[in-house]
């Protein structure tokens, strides 16, 4: 009788904790804001432009995403990694040059269809607390302003 006591506690135990399991955290989730921008590539947006994003806000949830006044309450995230050559090739620019550490580079994508109207759907991760995003040539550096909120 005990033994099948246990096997019951056994399965409650792990179908609760299945069902209390939550989507993983991704290291974009969080309030960020637009500190800085550089532009290594060679169709560089217009410094006058690339000023204005600066002091921008954006914060990625996993039920919402907000960059500036764009909002996106249906976001996909896909996560992908890309290796150092990789990188240089895709974003004309060596990780190391953008202050990326390692051998491989974490790049997410944020989709929305066609509400989405926000640049920064390519996020590149530098760090736990600062992000990259490319819009036109420039490489804008978020830096992180409040943990994620889930």
């Amino acid at each position: 009788m005990s033994i099948e006591r246990s096997r019951v506690a056994l399965a409650i135990l792990l179908a609760s904790s299945v069902s209390c399991a939550s989507a993983p955290k991704l290291p974009v989730f969080g309030t960020w804001r637009i500190q800085s921008y550089a532009s290594p590539g060679l169709s560089a947006a217009a410094p006058v432009q690339s000023l204005a994003w600066i002091g921008t806000s954006a914060s990625f949830e996993p039920e919402d995403a907000r960059v500036g006044g764009n909002r996106c309450s249906t976001p996909t995230y896909t996560s992908s990694t890309l290796s150092a050559a990789d990188f240089q090739q895709q974003f004309k620019v060596a990780p190391s040059a953008a202050g990326i550490s390692g051998d491989s580079v974490a790049v997410i994508k944020v989709g929305c269809g066609s509400e989405w109207g926000a640049e920064a759907n390519t996020l590149i991760v530098k760090s736990p607390t600062s992000l990259l995003t490319p819009w036109n040539g420039t490489l804008f550096e978020l830096v992180k302003t409040e943990p994620a909120l889930k």
